[in-house]
């Protein structure tokens, strides 16, 4: 499926957004302007939207942007893989990035791909547009503005 004009701005504005969230990293964004510059590399036969890497080439953030279709299979399985990733002592950060009317239901699916895949090392965020908002990690309930 092409992307749209709104895929590539909320990657580009989630981009920006970790580029703040995670100083020392190096961002990489996967957008067709960007043609010949680098770009994330594939994490389990599926490739993020952003990827920060650190000084050694280690991941430190993966996000992944979705206009629609955040609770199909498809994206259930990319999210899923990027987090069985991310799964370290570094306590990486994964980003889900959507419209803010799909802030809620990305919350609540990354509350459940959490338990399901058992991930609690990785650090959880939804970026709604405006806003970072990142699961705390005592209990993982409540959203908290970053």
């Amino acid at each position: 499926m092409p992307e749209t004009g709104q895929h590539r701005r909320l990657v580009s504005a989630v981009a920006r957004r970790i580029s703040l969230a995670v100083p020392s990293a190096t961002v990489l964004a996967d957008l067709p302007d960007s043609i010949g510059a680098p770009v994330p590399p594939a994490i389990g036969g599926f490739r993020p939207d952003v990827w920060a890497r650190g000084p050694g080439g280690e991941t430190l953030a993966l996000a992944e942007a979705k206009v629609r279709g955040i609770d199909d299979d498809h994206t259930q399985r990319q999210i899923s893989a990027f987090l069985r990733h991310l799964d370290s002592p570094g306590k990486p950060l994964f980003v889900l990035a959507v419209p803010g009317e799909l802030a809620d239901s990305a919350k609540t699916l990354l509350r459940v791909l959490r338990l399901t895949e058992q991930t609690v090392r990785v650090r959880l965020g939804v970026f709604d547009e405006l806003d970072l908002w990142r699961l705390d990690a005592a209990g993982g309930r409540q959203w908290h503005l970053d």
